[in-house]
């Protein structure tokens, strides 16, 4: 193999070395003869290279040249006025989030623990306090494009009750500018639907069959309901749910995917429309909001006798909102996100599992109600109030209630004489 690579690099090396000697010349303890066997190690590894045809070329040579001037550019502007402000702010927030994760984890994220302590005392030093929740509760709204390319989808459910523990007991859904459908009569989880919803709904369960006004209709358990229904869902283009009442409909059926570990399903859907909402802003005037009522008035001529069927129901409000004029745009400027409603199922669970233990600071006037109902939303309970005054005293406390209170200071005060800290 003929060799035609360029040895330039090799090369350059011996001139600066020999660029070296003559600089360092006028020192008397330096000599030329000091250099030389650098000197023939650098030709030798030359002629070595050129025999393996190892030598860079001239690509090499561009390459290196190119890395030269980008760390002389990166030199430069590290050494400018803003890259030095930027350097120490980043080391302001390090050290704030140090003193944070402090205040939220207590000892367990400092140093030099000693752990030498009666257990008693350890909750109070290990114990952490729930950081805010990443999704604000605000009513978050879905992309713009992600709207109006999605498709409308009428939905309907009827449960056992009106809590998030609640079980589905039917769904039914169809597109708005389609005759496809979808129904399903679902077992309830504990085999029971109360007397209460039995006559409001007509649908009864007896063993393992299900009736629908005393007629046995086909039925599946939830987590089956859910997963075809998803599947269903997944047919269309970005589907957005329109319900009436939908944040009821939205909180239940969202609560169902997450107890079955099925959440990741229903984040297709690009959000909910309530046309509650939408008949008031559009309709002040009427007496009744109710569907059945909305329906006599803008469109008589569909039979409304069937009321709590979550079939019926979806096609009477979806001919209620196709015989009404530019209803479809209303819909899709009145929507809310599926992560709106995954974050206010998140605080009302915890509202739920924490409010009791603010009893002692309601009762004491430390906190109202209404503070205490926020504070719990956001995972906090009473002791995790002493923890913060403990760990980082008055400003600690006001890192926590901070961006959940309107009104702190007064809090701060009196739970300062309260824990007497």
């Amino acid at each position: 193999m003929k060799f035609k690579g360029r040895f330039v690099s090799t090369k350059k090396l011996v001139s600066l070395n020999n660029l070296v000697v003559k600089k360092s010349a006028t020192n008397e303890n330096t000599t030329e003869e000091d250099h030389a066997p650098a000197t023939t190690c650098m030709e030798e590894s030359w002629e070595v290279n050129k025999a393996s045809c190892l030598s860079p070329g001239k690509r090499t040579t561009t390459r290196a040249g190119y890395l030269d001037r980008k760390r002389a550019r990166q030199q430069t502007r590290q050494s400018s006025r803003q890259a030095k402000l930027d350097r120490l702010r980043l080391k302001e927030d390090r050290q704030s989030s140090l003193v944070l994760s402090e205040l939220h984890e207590g000892t367990t994220y400092e140093t030099s623990v000693d752990f030498a302590v009666s257990p008693e005392k350890q909750e109070e030093l290990i114990a952490q306090i729930p950081s805010t929740p990443s999704t604000s509760s605000r009513k978050l709204k879905p992309v713009a494009a992600q709207v109006s390319d999605s498709t409308l989808i009428v939905a309907d459910l009827e449960t056992t009750g009106f809590s998030t523990s609640s079980s589905i007991i039917q769904i039914a859904a169809a597109p708005l500018h389609s005759d496809e459908s979808f129904n399903r009569f679902v077992q309830p989880s504990n085999g029971f639907i109360p007397p209460t919803i039995q006559k409001l709904t007509g649908i009864e369960m007896h063993g393992l069959q299900m009736y629908y006004e005393l007629t046995p209709v086909s039925s599946c358990g939830e987590r089956q309901a859910l997963v075809e229904f998803a599947a269903w869902l997944n047919k269309f283009s970005s589907p957005l749910i329109v319900a009436h009442n939908a944040q009821f409909d939205a909180r239940i059926l969202v609560s169902c995917f997450s107890r079955h570990g099925l959440i990741d399903l229903v984040k297709n859907v690009v959000g909910f429309s309530d046309t509650v909402k939408l008949f008031k802003k559009v309709y002040p005037d009427q007496q009744s909001y109710k569907l059945q009522d909305l329906s006599k008035s803008f469109a008589p001529d569909f039979e409304s006798s069937n009321a709590h069927n979550a079939e019926h129901d979806v096609s009477m409000l979806k001919n209620l909102v196709t015989n009404k004029p530019n209803m479809e745009e209303s819909l899709r400027d009145a929507v809310f996100s599926t992560e709106y409603v995954i974050a206010n199922n998140e605080k009302l669970s915890n509202k739920n599992r924490n409010i009791g233990s603010f009893t002692d600071l309601i009762t004491s006037n430390i906190l109202t109600k209404s503070q205490s109902s926020t504070l719990a939303a956001h995972g906090l309970q009473s002791n995790h109030l002493k923890f913060a005054l403990q760990r980082g005293g008055r400003e600690g406390l006001l890192t926590i209630l901070k961006g959940k209170l309107k009104s702190f200071n007064s809090v701060i005060d009196k739970a300062i004489a309260f824990y007497n800290v």
